[in-house]
């Protein structure tokens, strides 16, 4: 009964806590709960004083969470996410409600819509939300609640959060029809690299985002960010393209994309990070399976010989 009682007394805390936790400022938080500073304050105080530890030290004008605290705000969150979703299933008895997911234009294209349509059927009222941030701020914005899901090419390194390899996909090097390699049987690469490439702008780490080996120069002479742009210019002009072989091969099938005999790219493994629902198999494991089934459809890579012969059928 004392540690009732003790739950008691510090639960209405929480959210307080929780809000100078997430943001590490006083006065921000103050005015995300329309709230005094000084009130707020009191609040923390009267918190940390039951703990018996501090939960914050002062850095400049703002806060950072002790290891007490960020112990805490750990607990906090998955405290109140499972009386939300215990609320959610009590309300509907299925999952409903918007489920917040971040993902690359082309893991986005080739891998999430498919499987969002395919939860359509059996999960009708989640309400999917799309967005694509930057791989530096997924672990924070997945811990928080921000997002439920991200859909990313390198694995997010938290261990409060489920991370796991989803699948890999394989690219080739593509031209369009009127490019001088299309009837070439096995151009060598110097007579690839010969030619000039569209593609996307370099990562952070000044590799190229489509898979080409930096081993091997090549002249870019258009960068285009988004890939349907990219395989827009590879079709209709003289730019050689690194395109995903799900998304190029309905074009080989018209006989507007030809795949040059030139395996070199590696296959390109991407991740699901996320909270792990406690006691429910919540919207982001659903989304995760969705995307796993439709991964697990990925064709062999394409040959020259059945491009071939898918183009001529």
């Amino acid at each position: 009964m004392d540690r009732l009682l003790r739950v008691d007394q510090l639960w209405s805390w929480l959210p307080a806590f929780r809000a100078v936790g997430e943001t590490q400022h006083m006065r921000r938080a103050a005015e995300s709960l329309h709230v005094s500073p000084s009130a707020l304050s009191r609040t923390v105080s009267l918190l940390q004083a039951d703990a018996g530890a501090p939960l914050f030290v002062r850095v400049g004008r703002g806060l950072k969470l002790t290891r007490a605290g960020s112990t805490l705000l750990a607990a906090t969150r998955d405290a109140m996410r499972i009386v939300h979703d215990a609320l959610k299933q009590i309300e509907s008895g299925v999952l409903t409600g918007e489920v917040r997911i971040s993902s690359p234009g082309t893991i986005t294209r080739m891998y999430v819509l498919p499987a969002l349509a395919s939860m359509r059927g059996e999960h009708p009222e989640l309400r999917p939300s799309l967005d694509n941030r930057p791989q530096h701020e997924l672990a924070d914005l997945l811990r928080s609640g921000a997002l439920d899901i991200a859909m990313t090419l390198d694995p997010v390194h938290d261990d409060a959060l489920s991370s796991a390899a989803v699948g890999r996909y394989t690219s080739g090097v593509y031209c369009g029809r009127n490019h001088p390699l299309f009837d070439a049987p096995s151009p060598s690469l110097s007579e690839v690299t010969g030619h000039p490439f569209v593609a996307p702008p370099i990562d952070e780490r000044g590799h190229p985002r489509e898979g080409w080996p930096v081993e091997f120069p090549r002249r870019v002479l258009i960068q285009a960010a988004e890939l349907q742009v990219g395989l827009d210019i590879c079709m209709a002009s003289s730019h050689l393209a690194v395109l995903p072989d799900r998304i190029a091969q309905p074009v080989v099938a018209r006989g507007e994309l030809k795949r040059l005999d030139l395996d070199i790219i590696p296959p390109t493994p991407f991740f699901a990070a996320h909270r792990v629902s406690v006691g429910t198999h919540g919207p982001a494991e659903v989304v995760a399976a969705a995307v796993l089934s439709i991964a697990l459809t990925d064709p062999d890579p394409p040959t020259p010989a059945r491009d071939a012969a898918t183009a001529s059928a």
